[in-house]
C-alpha cells in the first residue's frame, strides 16, 4: 500500500536527517494534524518531518495518513529534502522560466537542412534556399532529438535576419515561417503554424512563436522544423530558444518544486509529463527521488545487504534501492 511506502521511507529519512547537523527545526509542532494521534506508531516521525519542513501535510490541518502519494508530492518532498540539506529557502526560491537554448558557436549535431544550403559560420546558421528539381524553393531547418516537454516550453524565439537577393522583390512576399513538429504521442509531423513578419528583415529581429494553445503541441516534443517562406534570400539565425509561453495558465502548485528539482539534477527535464504528476508514485520511483536529493557521500554503509528478494539486479532501480538499504 502507498501509505506503507511513504512511512517506511519517511522513517528512514527522518531517522538519519534528524541527527545530522545540516538539518535544523524550522517549524514548531503542536498537534498540527487532527488525523495523527500521539498513539499512532508513525506520530513521532510525522512530528519530526513537519518540524524540519520536509512535509506540511494536506489542507485543513490534516496529514492524510491513509492517502496515496502522487508524483507531484514525491518530487516536492525530494526538492524540500535537497533544500533543507543545502540550506536553501524554498519559500523565496523563484526559478526562471525553463529555457532550452540553441546557440551556434559550433556545428550542432541536432541541426540538419533540407533544400537549404546551410552552414555554421561566426556563431550563426547561414544559408539560402535551394530549389527543388521543379524550381520551387522550399527550405527547411530541422532541430532533431531535442526531447522538450511541451507543457514547459510553449514559446519559440528565433533571432534572425535575412538579406534579399538583388533580383527579388521583398515588398511582395510574406516572410517567415511555417513550423512543423513531432512528439511522442504522434510521430507524424503536425499541421503547419504560419507566422508573418512585417519588420525589416535586413535588421536582426526576434521571431516569437507561441504554440502553447496549439492542440498538437503536447507530450515530449521530439523535433521541430522551421520553413522560411519560399523566398530566395540569405538567412542568418543567431539562436533558437524554447521557453515558457506568455499565455501559459497559472502554474501548478508543485511547479516551483519541480523546477527546483530539475535545476538541481534531482529529476530530468522530461522525466515526468504533466499527466505523470497526478498519478501515484511507485516505491522505487520515490526511493530514487530521495536518493537523488542527497549527495552519495551522505549514505554511509550501515547494513550488510546481499540482495533484495523481490528485485533483480537488472532492475533499473536496483542500485538506488540497495544503496538506501
Amino acid at each position: 500500500m502507498m501509505k506503507k511506502i511513504l512511512f517506511a521511507l519517511l522513517w528512514v529519512i527522518v531517522l538519519t536527517i534528524s541527527t545530522n547537523a545540516a538539518f535544523e527545526k524550522v517549524n514548531t509542532y503542536n498537534s498540527n494534524f487532527s488525523d495523527v494521534k500521539d498513539t499512532n506508531w508513525f506520530a513521532e516521525n510525522v512530528k519530526t518531518a513537519y518540524e524540519l519542513g520536509f512535509m506540511n501535510g494536506k489542507a485543513e490541518g490534516k496529514f492524510d495518513p491513509d492517502g496515496n502519494v502522487t508524483v507531484a508530492e514525491g518530487v516536492t518532498m525530494a526538492a524540500r529534502l535537497h533544500a533543507i540539506y543545502n540550506g536553501v529557502d524554498l519559500n523565496s526560491y523563484s526559478a526562471g522560466a525553463l529555457e532550452k537554448r540553441f546557440d551556434f558557436d559550433e556545428k550542432d549535431p541536432c541541426v540538419t537542412f533540407n533544400y537549404f544550403d546551410g552552414k555554421f559560420e561566426n556563431g550563426m546558421i547561414v544559408g539560402n534556399s535551394k530549389p527543388r528539381s521543379s524550381g520551387v524553393h522550399d527550405p527547411a531547418i530541422y532541430l532533431n532529438n531535442i526531447q522538450l516537454n511541451a507543457s514547459e516550453y510553449g514559446k519559440i524565439i528565433v533571432r534572425m535576419k535575412r538579406d534579399a537577393l538583388p533580383d527579388s522583390n521583398s515588398t511582395t512576399r510574406s516572410e517567415w515561417c511555417e513550423v512543423f513538429f513531432t512528439h511522442d504521442v504522434n510521430m507524424s509531423e503536425s499541421k503547419t503554424v504560419k507566422y508573418t513578419i512585417k519588420d525589416n528583415l535586413d535588421d536582426w529581429v526576434n521571431v516569437e512563436i507561441d504554440l502553447s494553445g496549439h492542440k498538437e503541441w503536447k507530450g515530449i516534443v521530439k523535433s521541430v522544423r522551421f520553413d522560411p517562406a519560399n523566398y530566395n534570400g540569405y538567412y542568418y539565425i543567431d539562436s533558437i530558444v524554447f521557453t515558457k509561453s506568455d499565455n501559459a495558465g497559472a502554474a501548478a502548485w508543485y511547479q516551483k518544486y519541480a523546477d527546483y528539482a530539475v535545476e538541481k539534477g534531482i529529476i530530468g527535464e522530461s522525466q515526468f509529463t504533466k499527466e505523470d504528476y497526478s498519478r501515484n508514485i511507485s516505491r522505487a520511483e520515490l526511493a530514487t527521488l530521495f536518493a537523488a536529493a542527497l549527495t552519495e557521500e551522505y549514505f554511509n554503509v550501515i547494513n550488510d545487504i546481499k540482495g533484495i528478494p523481490d528485485m533483480d539486479k537488472q532492475n533499473e532501480y536496483f542500485d538506488v534501492v540497495l544503496m538506501l538499504y
